[in-house]
């Protein structure tokens, strides 16, 4: 059984417009029988808050939807925390056996997996939008049809085969370039999926 944490940090226009992905990850995930835990996490003490939680439950996965840029994401109050700053934050939870899904603009830019790369504790697999040569933006509606695609994916098996299929799934599906970096024991790097590396 998957265990996700969906910890949910859009804008404040994002809830007043009820534009909350993290819930639409929460509820394929139920569908598919799988166990979600789903918190709004507003500030970066509720973050923290969230990923303890998530290490305390034994979570396999952390899903957090905020929004996102080259260099970093930024929480619903406003705060903003580059890629290093956010890999410290998942200290407590990051573990080369879990996964991390970044579902914010350029989530899954090698910026990401280069912070965790310089951190003691490091994913197994970090999952998220990169961007393209049009842009980086992950729309609402990409996101809705993504995630249920990967989570899918996953309740019938989590080996890497597993997710590159369902990162191509969703690369067909959307308008997003969606990558896997997966982390490479022997080189000691992250590996993206599809096409090169992260270094």
């Amino acid at each position: 059984m998957l265990k996700v944490f969906v910890a949910e940090s859009v804008s404040e226009d994002d809830f007043y417009d009820r534009n909350w992905e993290g819930n639409v990850a929460q509820e394929s995930l139920r569908i598919n029988k799988q166990i979600p835990y789903y918190r709004i996490v507003m500030t970066l003490p509720l973050l923290r808050r969230a990923v303890r939680s998530a290490a305390k439950r034994d979570c396999q996965v952390f899903h957090l939807s905020c929004h996102g840029c080259f260099d970093g994401v930024t929480l619903t109050n406003g705060e903003s925390l580059n890629w290093q700053d956010l890999a410290k934050v998942f200290q407590p939870f990051a573990s080369t056996k879990r996964v991390l899904v970044l579902s914010s603009c350029v989530g899954g830019d090698a910026g990401a997996a280069q912070a965790f790369q310089n951190e003691q504790d490091r994913f197994g697999w970090i999952i998220g939008p990169e961007a393209t040569d049009d842009d980086g933006l992950l729309t609402f509606s990409g996101a809705c049809i993504a995630w249920p695609i990967l989570y899918t994916q996953l309740s019938e098996s989590t080996e890497r085969a597993s997710f590159d299929k369902a990162i191509d799934n969703m690369n067909r599906v959307t308008p997003h370039q969606f990558v896997r970096r997966r982390w490479d024991l022997n080189e000691q790097c992250y590996r993206r999926h599809p096409g090169k590396d992260s270094r």
